[in-house]
């Protein structure tokens, strides 16, 4: 009756159900299940799609993260302040100058790291390639090779994704971007009050 009376709503739910792949032969009794799923699927197809966009603020984020789901490490790195560390830097949630110059309106190759030589200050030249961090880098990738002994042959591009993507390194990853936040945080601060 609706349908004859050409009513919007069974139009709207009939091209919605059309849209997650739902169609008049579905198993009705199951409805509500099948939906939730092509829903949550095309939920998470969309977002990866959103993230791996050339806009996306999350360039981290994209290399690290290819399967749904919540990360390891959120379970297993129990000291607070570690694990907000490494989730920061994985969500490009930091005072790096690669977001607090996006939030300035500084070009890409205008966020410099204060501490190096026209190197724009993300979280690849944060984690691998700061010279200030060098002792404490060095150190972690020593224990990283008690994690893989394969570590020391990846080129840095791989040891990034492998440190913040990599279960079993999360406690020492996690460790390591806490104390180099921190001293970041120090250094720039007394660069201020001292530049």
């Amino acid at each position: 009756m609706a349908t004859e009376h050409n009513l919007p709503w069974p139009i709207l739910t009939k091209n919605h159900l059309d849209s997650v792949g739902i169609g008049p032969d579905s198993d009705v009794e199951n409805m509500h299940r099948a939906t939730f799923e092509k829903l949550k699927e095309k939920f998470h197809r969309d977002s990866f799609e959103e993230i791996n966009s050339e806009h996306s603020k999350l360039r981290t984020y994209a290399k690290i993260k290819t399967e749904i789901g919540m990360e390891d490490y959120l379970n297993s790195i129990e000291n607070v302040r570690d694990r907000t560390a490494l989730t920061k830097i994985r969500l490009s949630n930091h005072d790096l100058m690669i977001e607090k110059g996006r939030h300035q309106g500084l070009q890409e190759n205008q966020r410099l790291c204060p501490f190096c030589d026209n190197k724009v200050e993300n979280e690849h030249h944060f984690v691998v390639e700061c010279s200030t961090y060098d002792v404490l880098r060095q150190d972690l990738f020593v224990k990283m090779m008690e994690v893989d002994n394969t570590f020391h042959v990846l080129d840095k591009n791989e040891k990034f994704i492998f440190l913040l993507s990599n279960s079993a390194a999360g406690k020492l990853i996690s460790e390591y971007l806490n104390k180099t936040l921190q001293i970041r945080r120090f250094l720039a601060e007394n660069y201020k009050q001292n530049g």
